[in-house]
This record gives C-alpha cells, sequence and structure tokens, in this order.
C-alpha cells in the first residue's frame, strides 16, 4: 500500500480530538447552554475514526497476513503494551490512590486479582481503556473480516448497510456497563467494516469527491443542527446521532485532508499520529493528575473555554513528552513497551563510505 498522507494527518487528528474530548468532560461549564452541548458532540467518540482507520489499514496490511502471525503481532504491539500501561491504575487501585469502579466490586467479587483480570478483560477500570479489549476482539475476527477484504465489492455494500442499521440500534456502551465488550464489539464493527469498505472502492470513490463533501456536510450539519436544537436530550438518542455524525467524518475528513495542509500543522499531526497509541495509553494518567482524581495529584479546577484550551494542551503536551521518553528508554522494543515504532536512527556511514564521499583532491 502506498503511503496516504491524508490517512495519516487522520489519524493525528483523531488522537488530538479524543484527548480534548476527555479533557472537556472535567471542565467546569457553568451551564449546558446549545454551544458547549454541540462542542461536546463533535469532540466525544472520535474512537469511531479510529476503529475507520484501523478497517481502512486491515484490507491493506492485515488481509495478507497468515492469521497466526497476525494475532502474534497484535498481542505483541497492542495487548502488551496496554496491559503494562495499565498496571499503575491496577496500582492505584491497591493502594486506594485512585477510585476503584463501584461496580467492579458488585460484579466481580472481593478477590482483588480475579476483579483486575476482569477490569483488563473488559477494559472497564478507565474511562479510556475499554477501547483496547474492542480492538483486540476486532482483530480475533480477522478471519471474517478477511473474507469481506477479499470477496466481491457489491457483496460487501448490504453487509455494511446491515452493521450500521445494528450499530444504530445497539449504540456504544459506557464503562460502567456489564456488557460493555460485547456491545462495544458489536457496535464498532460497522466503522472496522466501513474502513475495509472504503479502501475495497477508495479507486471510484476519488472520482467523486465533490459528493462526498456534499453528503458528510449535510450529515454533520443537520447532527450538530440537531444537538444545538435540543442540548441535554436523551443520551441514547444522543450517542446514535453522534455515531452517525462520526461515520459521515470519516469520508469527509479523508478528502479534505488530501489538500495540503501549512507546514507545522502537517508536522503537528504527523508526529501525533506517530505517537497515536502511545498518547492514547498515558493521556488519562496527566488528566487524572491534574484534575486530582488520584490521592497524590494536584487538584486543578478549569472553568470555561480558557480553562478547557489550557487543560487539552497540557495533557496533549505531556502526554507526548512521556511517550517520546518512554520511547527512548525502551528502545527496539517501544512498540510492546508503549505502542509506538521505535526512534528512527540516522544509518552510520562507513569509514570507507566516508573515504569515497570526500572531495577528490
Amino acid at each position: 500500500m502506498s503511503f496516504r498522507p491524508e490517512l495519516h494527518r487522520l489519524r493525528g487528528l483523531a488522537i488530538a480530538c479524543i484527548v480534548a474530548g476527555h479533557c472537556g468532560s472535567f471542565v467546569q461549564w457553568g451551564g449546558l447552554t446549545p454551544t458547549v452541548h454541540a462542542t461536546g458532540v463533535l469532540f466525544c467518540n472520535w474512537t469511531v475514526v479510529f476503529v475507520f482507520i484501523a478497517g481502512y489499514l486491515f484490507h491493506h496490511l492485515g488481509a495478507a497476513r497468515s492469521y497466526g502471525a497476525f494475532v502474534r503481532k497484535k498481542l505483541r504491539y497492542v495487548a502488551a503494551p496496554y496491559v503494562l500501561t495499565s498496571l499503575p491504575v491496577l496500582v492505584g487501585f491497591a493502594m486506594h490512590l485512585h477510585p476503584e469502579p463501584g461496580f467492579g466490586r458488585l460484579l466481580w467479587g472481593g478477590f482483588a486479582p480475579g476483579r483486575y483480570l476482569a477490569y483488563l478483560f473488559t477494559g472497564a477500570h478507565a474511562i479510556h481503556t475499554w477501547f483496547i479489549p474492542v480492538m483486540l476482539g476486532l482483530f480475533a475476527l480477522a478471519p471474517l473480516w478477511r473474507r469481506a477484504a477479499r470477496g466481491r465489492a457489491r457483496a460487501l455494500t448490504p453487509l455494511l448497510v446491515l452493521s450500521v442499521l445494528v450499530a444504530v440500534a445497539f449504540p456504544r456502551a459506557s464503562s460502567h456497563d456489564p456488557r460493555l465488550l460485547l456491545l462495544n464489539l458489536v457496535h464498532f464493527s460497522s466503522c472496522f467494516l466501513f474502513g475495509i469498505w472504503w479502501a475495497k472502492h477508495r479507486a471510484a470513490l476519488d472520482r467523486h469527491t465533490r459528493a462526498i463533501v456534499a453528503v458528510g456536510l449535510a450529515l454533520v450539519a443537520s447532527t450538530l443542527a440537531h444537538e444545538w436544537l435540543t442540548p441535554g436530550g436523551h443520551v441514547v438518542l444522543g450517542n446514535r446521532w453522534n455515531y452517525v455524525l462520526k461515520m459521515a467524518l470519516c469520508p469527509l475528513l479523508l478528502v479534505a485532508l488530501q489538500r495540503p495542509l501549512p507546514r507545522l500543522l502537517d508536522r503537528g499531526l504527523g508526529r501525533l499520529a506517530e505517537l497515536s497509541f502511545g498518547v492514547y495509553f498515558v493521556h488519562m494518567y496527566w488528566l487524572d493528575l491534574l484534575t486530582g482524581r488520584w490521592a497524590i495529584g494536584v487538584r486543578g479546577h478549569f472553568f470555561g473555554w480558557p480553562g478547557w484550551l489550557w487543560q487539552t494542551t497540557a495533557v496533549l503536551g505531556l502526554s507526548v513528552a512521556t511517550v517520546l521518553v518512554l520511547r527512548r528508554l525502551a528502545g527496539r522494543h517501544a512498540r510492546a513497551v508503549v505502542g509506538v515504532k521505535p526512534e528512527a536512527r540516522p544509518a552510520r556511514r562507513s569509514l570507507t563510505a566516508a573515504v569515497n564521499l570526500a572531495p577528490q583532491a
């Protein structure tokens, strides 16, 4: 697969919006105005975009690998850093430095090791960790996705429509729902399949960018208008509308990000894309520390738009710095430790090559 800069930029934008959305939930807004509500809808649930990108890449990369090799790679580079970066949360539970979800003890009893294993299996131990078990579940279904990727293009469209209808009927579950893993696996399968479908039809879709932009903008505008007019409406309906919004944003942003960007913005999105998995793993630690959810943290209070902007910038910057440090310390094992590729080092030139390149007298 040739490098697609718009896909790389979209990954960077997605992780920035995920961090911004999580930060927004800890800001004291002083009332749920239509603007605040619509902004919250716009910046939450960007995991839909992450899963779409994963499906797109699977069509080009994962479908060609053997199932065993594919699963081993995901266990090493997704499951391993997930467990490692989850250990501080579990230790925080044990040392009473971080509040444990109330339903955890209710569902899985007082045996702490068994309860902690259940947290890792479901991803219910933190606000954001549910995403990794869902992705591992989607990767485990690789034979089904491979069959869809290799099948006839026309046959894939009805399957995608059906999966979208199922996702609308069963919106994503909250981290406090005992059916968390199962419901989210069903819900996000449509996003993964959408990525496969888009990659499979990319050549034809690239010829219809104006229509894609028109349909995408119409869906985005109608969704935001609905949220603007009904702030504080039904949570389930809001989740369904939000799902439609993010599914519409995937192709719309892919088309928009094909255009050249200002150099600084392009480099920033590229760096975020490169470190996206690591930032996802560690950003909630900084957010929890800044907002005082850890007993050893600073009890910060953030108010309104300035507080949201400051908090997002701080969490994003500290997360990027943390991942860069961990990547340097882990060396060639960086992907297994923090989920990012090792730092590229410039190739050393041999003495012979240096002599040959020296200017001749």
